[in-house]
């Protein structure tokens, strides 16, 4: 079925997979059968075209495609070490926020403390002016000139 899918005989089918399997590709087996991937017919596929393109022998076909896939390999693997430092960016980035957000808290608290603290002298202060005006002509002469 894999062989027909390729457009090839059996024999020529086991030739291609000993080429992939000289190389460093090993296929599974299931029920003695060889278990064909996705991946396997994508290489396969594109071993044809380059062979039938004149790239080179099946052989040297075999190595130019594995080259592709260690490279894509290689760029997947890159791409993991970016996910990872965007990840602790990412964690970063919520430890900065949480510290903000702590700050923000922390100076609200202390601004709402001096306003109270503000208000209270304000109405201290208006208390001692109310007080001494209250005070009788006699007491504000006495204060004047005696300072009690």
């Amino acid at each position: 079925m894999f062989a027909e899918k390729l457009g090839v005989n059996q024999s020529t089918l086991r030739n291609y997979k000993t080429a992939f399997s000289k190389a460093g590709v090993f296929f599974s087996k299931e029920n003695g059968k060889t278990a064909y991937t996705e991946q396997h017919f994508e290489m396969f596929q594109t071993m044809l075209k380059l062979y039938e393109q004149g790239q080179g022998t099946i052989v040297e076909c075999v190595q130019a495609v594995l080259k592709n896939v260690q490279s894509v390999q290689a760029d997947e693997g890159q791409l993991q070490d970016v996910l990872k430092q965007l990840e602790q960016q990412g964690q970063q980035l919520e430890q900065h926020e949480k510290q903000i957000e702590a700050m923000k808290k922390y100076i609200d608290t202390k601004l709402e403390e001096r306003d109270r603290q503000l208000i209270e002298v304000v109405r201290d202060t208006q208390e001692i002016k109310a007080a001494q005006q209250k005070r009788s002509f006699w007491q504000r002469l006495k204060w004047f000139f005696l300072g009690k």
